[in-house]
């Protein structure tokens, strides 16, 4: 059962709209005009639309008290280019749960798409720090200087408090740390591991 908060002008609006609710199977939280949301959580909010002239600033108020919220407004009157998500006259249970399953639709897809951003945002700095990492081996001759590099531009993608790059010594068959950053570095620097 969907849990609505609906801000009303009038009280015959009130009216229908609870008894709509019952037919829709969903609770609905009453609130004259001048809200004052509680910290409770709603799946919706359905915001009665008085004049076209406030209808925007309205919902902007409600969005800054309730952000992760989907707004859906409703009037009177057939408004000729209502919002996104407008129940116009007559209201009635079915166009409510319509309007509301595409709201939380549309709501869902809305924070999908913020995800994906925020993972391809991501991903382009790992991709740009790798690319910086070729670019600087390919480019810089000195094989202690690569190394350097290398080490400086990893740690941006991967940070830690200390890294090492051991190289085998083909000679004595065992380990050397080639570079060592951290608290420990140039102890690790001097050991060798067989």
């Amino acid at each position: 059962m969907k849990r609505l908060c609906v801000i009303y002008h009038s009280e015959r609006t009130k009216a229908v709209l609870a008894g709509i609710a019952r037919a829709a199977g969903t609770t609905m939280a009453f609130f004259k005009e001048n809200i004052s949301l509680s910290s409770e959580s709603y799946d919706a909010v359905l915001v009665e639309i008085v004049d076209r002239g406030t209808m925007t600033q309205r919902v902007k108020r409600i969005r800054r008290l309730i952000e992760d919220t989907p707004i859906i407004t409703f009037s009177g009157k057939s408004l000729a280019r209502p919002p996104l998500h407008h129940l116009n006259p007559p209201i009635d249970s079915a166009s409510l749960r319509v309007v509301l399953l595409h709201a939380l639709t549309q709501h869902a897809l809305d924070k999908q798409l913020q995800e994906s951003r925020l993972r391809l945002r991501r991903f382009t700095q790992k991709f740009d720090t790798l690319t910086n990492i070729v670019k600087t081996a390919n480019s810089v001759l000195d094989p202690k200087r690569v190394t350097e590099l290398i080490m400086e531009n990893i740690q941006h993608l991967i940070p830690s408090e200390a890294w090492s790059i051991l190289l085998v010594d083909e000679a004595n068959q065992d380990l050397f740390f080639e570079l060592a950053r951290g608290e420990e570095g140039k102890t690790l620097s001097q050991y060798r591991l067989k």
